[in-house]
């Protein structure tokens, strides 16, 4: 059970809001946790001209823009109580002020005292990925990512991606506590075409019995797709309400240079994804 979410409420789009706020409480909900929302309001520093001699702040404007921001965050933070509250969940909200290059390090550093970040994110959200890798990099704690445009999961269809990494072991005992309460759980391997099944499966499959969670080992091949195609074709065919998967196996810096299985599900994410590094 992951009794404490760390939920950073970050470009949360008006006409979504309400909508994303509703899922990020069922699923605090269904996973039995207290949330807190935390709130960035981004300092930018005050551009400064000169004229003649004379120093010129643009003061007034920056102080609109502020009080505006800090406006839309205060509502914002009402609504998730009330939606939390609807939900039944035990919620607590606070406000931080972070300049735009240290939001990242700031949920970091704020998820390590969590059971959990929870994000949500949309297709080709950059600044939100941005913060999500950071917090995935720089926390310990495992990080859950719930597609904006998709309806809150009952998490019931588990489909955790095993490369037999350290990785891969860190988010399967991460997602502990959700995999006990699945119906159904899938355990899947990208292999290239013509790979001899894995010398590790069977010491998968005893330690996932012992545990005493009745998952299913299967090994892909992926022919002309990439990973990430692989599993997501997998995911949508058979119902997958959840991936579980290890983050970044690879450097951060080879996956953007090269591309990356995490890299392509941040980028668009179809279905939860529970990701540890």
């Amino acid at each position: 059970m992951f009794r404490d979410i760390l939920v950073p409420l970050m470009n949360v789009p008006e006409a979504d809001a309400s909508a994303t706020l509703e899922k990020v409480a069922a699923t605090a909900a269904r996973l039995g946790g207290d949330v807190s929302g935390l709130a960035v309001e981004v300092d930018f520093a005050q551009p400064v001209y000169m004229y003649g001699d004379a120093v010129v702040f643009m003061s007034q404007a920056f102080l609109d823009a502020e009080a505006a921001q800090h406006t839309r965050v205060e509502d914002l933070l009402r609504r998730f109580e009330q939606h939390a509250a609807v939900a039944g969940v035990a919620s607590e909200s606070e406000i931080v002020r972070a300049a735009a290059g240290e939001v990242a390090g700031l949920l970091a550093e704020r998820a390590r005292t969590h059971d959990l970040a929870m994000f949500v994110l949309g297709d080709d959200d950059h600044y939100a990925r941005n913060c999500v890798e950071g917090v995935i990099f720089g926390s310990g704690r495992p990080v859950l990512v719930l597609p904006r445009a998709a309806p809150a999961s009952a998490m019931a269809n588990v489909l955790i991606t095993w490369d037999f990494s350290r990785e891969a072991a860190r988010a399967f005992a991460d997602a502990m506590p959700i995999l006990r309460q699945a119906a159904s759980v899938t355990v899947v391997h990208v292999a290239d075409d013509g790979a001899s099944w894995h010398p590790g499966a069977k010491a998968l499959e005893r330690h996932l019995e012992r545990l005493g969670i009745g998952a299913r080992y299967h090994q892909l091949a992926k022919g002309t797709l990439t990973v990430h195609q692989t599993i997501e074709a997998y995911a949508r065919h058979n119902g997958a309400d959840l991936v579980v998967m290890g983050a970044y196996g690879h450097s951060r810096l080879q996956e953007f240079v090269l591309g990356g299985v995490t890299r392509e599900v941040l980028k668009a994410p179809f279905v939860p994804v529970l990701l540890s590094h």
